[in-house]
């Protein structure tokens, strides 16, 4: 009996044999599925992974800036703010850029050769009067020029 203990049959090493396979094959297949989760996620998944990420640390924050408004010790108002129109042109999207530097010169009171060159340039924004008054912006809407926009921009008013 003391010469069997010691000793491994054929029976044994089949059985160790095919244990060693399933187990090998149990890591092959374990392995496989992390490299196949990894791939999906790192190649492709990889740029809605990564918009998510944005989301998730860059956001934008609107502030509301201004100055506050002025009172005399009578609570009367000496100074306040109003919200007013600067117009700008995107000169890429003009097409008759003589005609509109004539009729832009003539409704903002701008020297038109200043006008044309700033239409004639090849930038993708320029100013073309900055605070204009609520009857130049009213004209310039009816007018509906393509590549002339507005925007919104506060100016101080002391009534």
């Amino acid at each position: 009996m003391s010469q069997t203990k010691g000793k491994i049959t054929r029976e044994d090493r089949g059985s160790i044999k095919r244990r060693l396979i399933l187990i090998s094959v149990l890591f092959v297949l374990f392995g496989a599925g992390i490299v196949g989760k990894l791939f999906y996620l790192q190649i492709i998944k990889h740029d809605d992974l990564v918009a998510l990420s944005e989301k998730q640390y860059q956001r934008t924050v609107n502030i509301q800036y201004g100055r506050g408004s002025i009172f005399d010790r009578n609570m009367n108002e000496l100074a306040t703010n109003i919200e007013v129109e600067s117009v700008y042109a995107t000169p890429r999207e003009m097409l008759d850029k003589k005609q509109a530097a004539r009729f832009l010169a003539s409704v903002l009171n701008l020297n038109q050769k200043s006008v044309y060159k700033k239409l004639n340039s090849n930038r993708h924004f320029v100013w073309l009067k900055r605070k204009a008054t609520p009857a130049e912006v009213a004209r310039l809407r009816k007018s509906s020029i393509s590549g002339i926009n507005f925007i919104s921009e506060h100016k101080r008013f002391y009534p």
